[in-house]
């Protein structure tokens, strides 16, 4: 099993040393404009298509080294089931998750709790999103931002499901969009 895990991690790798390398020959010559590329999806292709907020070729690759991190955490834990309060790959919660992440990944300590983690960082419209982003959801009829998950990138985020466990979600699916709360923002100019 471990030999498979570490033949997917380095698929991933390779992957993102790619991406990478073709954002840096595709902007060479915008280095010093303002452009982004976001990847949007129409029916089954996906296309890039400028949007209008803008990134510098730094902020790109750094949007990119997030991304990056988040997959390597993901790899690790992909398919570890649900356990209300689990802190391990016996089973593990959805804000444990998150703290684990942002701890092993990034070196930040955040609060062990959805509740605490709710408040941390500056609120994000949904529009803005960024991948490292928290994203929040009212799964418990009693609590606002009862669930939450990493922003991963094109509607995509990760979390520990109490259905499938660490898994990865489309904040547009059904169940998702309509649980939405909030996204927060943390990481703000982490050096990576």
């Amino acid at each position: 099993m471990r030999k498979y895990q570490y033949i997917f991690i380095s698929m991933l790798q390779v992957i993102f040393t790619i991406a990478i390398a073709v954002f840096c020959s595709g902007y060479s010559n915008y280095y010093h404009s303002k452009r982004t590329m976001n990847a949007v999806s129409n029916s089954t292709n996906w296309f890039l298509q400028a949007s209008q907020n803008q990134f510098t070729f730094e902020e790109m690759i750094s949007h990119l080294q997030i991304k990056s991190k988040i997959l390597n955490q993901y790899a690790k834990w992909k398919g570890v089931r649900y356990r209300l309060g689990g802190i391990s790959k016996e089973g593990i919660d959805c804000s444990a998750f998150v703290q684990k992440t942002f701890r092993d990944q990034f070196s930040l300590k955040l609060p062990r709790s959805t509740i605490n983690q709710k408040n941390l960082g500056s609120k994000i419209y949904r529009t803005h999103l960024l991948p490292g982003d928290l994203v929040l959801f009212n799964v418990n009829s009693r609590l606002t931002g009862s669930h939450i998950g990493i922003y991963l990138g094109n509607d995509l985020f990760v979390h520990a499901s109490t259905s499938s466990g660490v898994m990865i979600s489309n904040l547009n699916d059904g169940y998702w969009k309509a649980c939405y709360y909030e996204a927060r923002r943390i990481l703000k100019n982490i050096a990576l």
